[in-house]
């Protein structure tokens, strides 16, 4: 074998150690799907590199470059998947016909390079390597294309976070890596010509990239024992907690939060969560009011206390919810978000109530006692220090 295969067979390797990797550590959360499959296509990229380097005939080596090139069609279109979930921007739905008609485009080009016959094999001493004239023509009206909008939502992630006064490091990062990608696909037709880019499977490139998109996950700290360990308390601990961002979107629920109060599992998908399950909170509540306080208090881009019952419906009865909201602050002392605690309190409150209950009024007659008589004098007695409005007081008996 050829120091080209074993690149190939290298970045297979390392397909598979990412691959690997996010299902055990899942380090871009709900970006984590996307990023596999991309993993995915580089790792069957280099397989279909391997089979069109090492055949013995150029006709068996074109019908595996066929697979290699249509796998390198749908590379931006994944990356440009894998980066609208990890920015959060959601900017389309993750339905089946969204993703039928995310595949039309690399498809059509892929139908029309072959009806063309575009798609050529090139001879070398180290084996056959694909190559299609059509490049430059793509790049520019597909390829390039993608990463202008992958650069710019990157770009306006930084902006934002500039406006809230967030770390920029990991996304400037980013938008260097993807400016490379837009300045290859500029510069691919010249490069090739110069017989750079035609020896270099670019799943081997793809790799590259996957892996410093892995480093910086690493370097924001997702693999460390503190936040695994925060993770696992936070899905398992006994109370609910809801985390909000700087402008009071829901970016996290823990699985308490969905068993209690939600019964629709496509919440946790939608595009639209934040707005929905505010919505599916408000449905449920006893106390429309105060609810709406609430989410006032939550979305203000200042720390308010707030500590309230609240009263919700839950599997046809009511339970009440003891809600507290925490800031959370950055390291420069700046309002990042607000974390809430929705705590049940349903049964301790009826033993309270029962307990009061059982304090003021006698056992046996059902009437309130002296206790309760000389808490309503007290209380009337402050009414009457404040609003200086006559009160009077009855005895009877019989």
């Amino acid at each position: 074998m050829n120091i080209f295969v074993y690149i190939a067979i290298l970045a297979s390797t390392l397909s598979i150690t990412f691959i690997i990797i996010s299902l055990y550590q899942k380090p871009f959360m709900e970006a984590t799907g996307p990023f596999i499959i991309l993993s995915g296509l580089v790792l069957l990229n280099s397989i279909f590199f391997i089979a069109t380097l090492t055949r013995s005939s150029m006709q068996a080596a074109l019908r595996w470059a066929y697979f290699q090139e249509l796998t390198t069609l749908i590379f931006p279109l994944l990356f440009f998947n894998f980066m609208n979930f990890f920015l959060g921007n959601r900017l389309s739905k993750t339905r089946l016909i969204y993703k039928l008609i995310f595949l039309i485009i690399p498809l059509g080009i892929f139908i029309y390079l072959v009806a063309n016959r575009s798609i050529e094999v090139r001879k070398y001493y180290f084996g056959y390597i694909s190559y299609y004239s059509e490049q430059v023509l793509i790049g520019v009206f597909y390829l390039v294309p993608i990463y202008l909008l992958i650069n710019t939502a990157i770009s306006y992630r930084i902006y934002r976070n500039q406006r809230e006064k967030k770390s920029n490091g990991t996304n400037i990062l980013m938008l260097a890596v993807f400016l490379v990608f837009l300045l290859m696909n500029v510069a691919y037709r010249p490069l090739t010509m110069s017989g750079v880019m035609e020896v270099a499977p670019i799943s081997v490139i793809l790799n590259l990239f996957l892996f410093l998109f892995i480093t910086i996950a690493l370097l924001n700290s997702r693999f460390n024992i503190q936040n695994l360990a925060f993770k696992r308390i936070f899905e398992n601990v006994g109370d609910c907690i809801m985390v909000t961002d700087y402008e009071g979107k829901i970016t996290q629920l823990n699985r308490c939060l969905f068993e209690r109060m939600f019964s629709r599992k496509d919440i946790i998908y939608s595009v639209d969560r934040d707005k929905i399950i505010k919505e599916h909170l408000l449905s449920f509540s006893r106390n429309k009011k105060d609810f709406k306080f609430f989410l006032k208090t939550l979305e203000s881009k200042s720390f308010n206390d707030f500590r309230k019952d609240l009263h919700f419906e839950v599997d046809g009865s009511e339970k009440i919810f003891d809600v507290i909201i925490y800031p959370i602050y950055d390291s420069r002392g700046k309002l990042a978000g607000k974390s809430t605690i929705f705590r049940d309190v349903t049964e301790s409150r009826f033993y309270e109530k029962e307990l009061r209950n059982q304090s003021l009024i006698d056992y046996l007659t059902g009437a309130y006692n002296t206790r309760y008589i000389f808490e309503r004098l007290k209380e009337e007695i402050k009414r009457y220090d404040r609003y200086k409005e006559p009160f009077c007081a009855a005895y009877g008996y019989r």
